[in-house]
């Protein structure tokens, strides 16, 4: 005849009320049995286990920033006024922030502007707001931003437009609500005229958005 682990553990608990629990078998290997077999018994203790973790190792080992003398620093600062000055300066690049998003450029880069945008087409525009130029001997990088004697960054607007159409769907469950709808934003799209730097700002006393400078 079968009989379930839950009639053997109410006959077990009787049982051992009466004092009579040698007639079954002992209270471990009972308990035992049910927690093999029936996980969810309300006998079976579950034994919690301690995992020591070890120390998590740092993907990315930060060395301590090696500071320069004064005099090393004039001597670096002459060095990349020279390479400023040098003809062989190469191709100029830029990070700009315009509305929000930082841009990687250089000359005769187009640049779509998304929302809107005061300038008209054909206006000649500054964008100021450099957080780092650089060519293929040096790079010079602001906190945050570049100073306007150091960096000039020239661009024009040559279209104001609408974006393509983009779908706006909502929809209602059991509702018979429906709705669709074609959005259209404004665009301006500008060009990169030019990327000039400023030797001379370097060695500017009240300079002091400038923090680093590799060459």
């Amino acid at each position: 005849m079968a009989t379930s682990f839950r009639t053997l553990a109410c006959l077990s608990k009787n049982f051992r009320n009466l004092n009579i629990s040698n007639v079954l078998p002992s209270q471990n290997t009972l308990l035992g049995n049910c927690a093999r077999f029936m996980p969810q018994c309300r006998f079976h203790s579950t034994k919690k286990k301690i995992v020591q973790l070890g120390t998590v190792k740092p993907l990315i080992k930060r060395e301590p920033a090696n500071i320069l003398s004064e005099a090393e620093n004039e001597k670096l600062i002459d060095r990349v006024s020279e390479k400023m000055c040098s003809s062989d300066i190469g191709r100029l690049f830029a990070v700009v922030h315009v509305r929000g998003l930082q841009r990687k450029i250089t000359t005769e880069d187009l640049i779509i502007v998304q929302g809107t945008f005061p300038p008209n087409i054909g206006d000649r525009i500054r964008l100021e707001k450099v957080l780092l130029v650089g060519s293929k001997d040096f790079t010079l990088i602001g906190k945050p931003l570049l100073s306007r004697t150091l960096v000039n960054v020239e661009a024009t607007v040559i279209e104001k437009t609408l974006t393509h159409s983009k779908p706006y769907l909502t929809y209602r469950a059991r509702k018979n609500n429906r709705r669709f709808k074609l959005f259209k934003g404004e665009q301006t799209v500008i060009v990169i005229n030019k990327i000039e730097v400023n030797p001379a700002g370097l060695s500017e006393k009240d300079n002091s958005d400038i923090i680093s400078i590799e060459s």
